[in-house]
């Protein structure tokens, strides 16, 4: 599956955040296929209107997963 490159202005968004919020944000990706939180693998970083996006994978079916995060968490 083919994700869209990372955009380094959204990279550097997300890095801003602490490691505590980046390791919780990753384990906590919503797949509707597995109906639950998930870990999201092979993820890249999109910029979005007011926030950023993780594309990728859901560790447990391999479906596409994204996790939107607002400028303001």
């Amino acid at each position: 599956m083919a994700h869209e490159p990372t955009d380094f202005s959204a990279e550097r968004s997300w890095l801003a955040h602490p490691q505590q919020f980046r390791d919780a944000v990753l384990d906590n990706v919503w797949c509707s296929r597995c109906r639950g939180a998930v870990r999201i693998l092979d993820y890249t970083v999109q910029p979005k209107p007011d926030g950023i996006a993780l594309v990728g994978t859901c560790v447990t079916c391999g479906s596409e997963v994204a996790r939107y995060i607002g400028d303001n968490e």
